[in-house]
């Protein structure tokens, strides 16, 4: 084995064994605690409730770890094989080797190898999230979220791999810079384009009704220095029965 592929090797193993490791005494301290429920959690959860909750993550904590192997076994199959490389030249025999061409190549890559996914984003959502009555999708909404990533993956991602490309070509050994910035930017846009324009395409977003809560929030948001400008309902419920609240952008576009 070559030098390089049996570092590959080597780190791709140290990966995954302090991942699982990091897993497994995560678990441990869970079960530790399963007796009773700690007492800062005692105002709003009772016992049978924690114990579901250890029950879940025992169940999602070893569910991540098969799924971690696969994803590793994959990923050192696919390049230790020479498969990649065969896709590669595959790909670029039909769709060329121009920079529009190239790009595509490597999107058309990037979504054949994320398709192994695909048993266990459904496993995960229709069997584990359902048995804990998580789960509020259905399968036509589950593969309509799909297709609808994939679209918007496409018409963001292919050009930003065809700059990416030229700029490969086009600035020499200090490609890497101008492509970090490029990035970086794309990510600062992002922050303030995504709850804004694509949020909206997979749900739905209302402002929050007058209230005390609200009041509260945008009490609590002034106190921590993140001075929004509104506060919106999102209908997640359809997809999960977990609860979920988060901050986004910044400057004046801070919700």
């Amino acid at each position: 084995m070559a030098p390089i592929l049996a570092v590959f090797v080597v780190l791709l193993l140290a990966k995954l064994a302090a991942g699982i490791w990091l897993d497994l005494l995560n678990l441990r301290h869970v079960r530790a605690h399963a007796g009773a429920v700690p007492e800062s959690f005692r105002d709003f959860i009772d016992l049978a409730d924690y114990e579901k909750s250890i029950e879940y993550t025992t169940a999602k904590t070893g569910f991540g770890i098969v799924r971690e192997l696969f994803d590793s076994l994959v990923l050192a199959v696919v390049l230790l094989s020479g498969l990649l490389a065969a896709i590669y030249t595959g790909l670029s025999e039909v769709f060329g080797y121009g920079i529009w061409g190239q790009a595509l190549v490597l999107f058309v890559t990037g979504i054949a190898l994320g398709l192994t996914g695909l048993p266990f984003d459904w496993w995960s959502t229709f069997k584990l999230e359902e048995r804990f009555g998580f789960n509020k999708s259905t399968l036509k909404l589950w593969w309509t979220d799909k297709i609808k990533g994939l679209l918007i993956g496409f018409a963001l991602g292919y050009p930003l791999l065809a700059l990416l490309i030229f700029l490969v070509t086009a600035a020499g050994s200090l490609w890497w810079v101008w492509g970090f910035a490029v990035f970086f930017g794309f990510q600062l846009v992002m922050v303030v384009a995504y709850p804004m324009f694509i949020m909206p395409l997979f749900n739905k977003l209302e402002p929050m009704e007058e209230s005390e809560l609200k009041d509260r929030l945008f009490a609590l948001a002034d106190r921590t220095g993140f001075q929004a400008q509104t506060i919106l309902v999102m209908d997640g419920s359809k997809r999960s029965g977990h609860s979920n609240a988060f901050f986004s952008g910044f400057g004046r576009f801070r919700r």
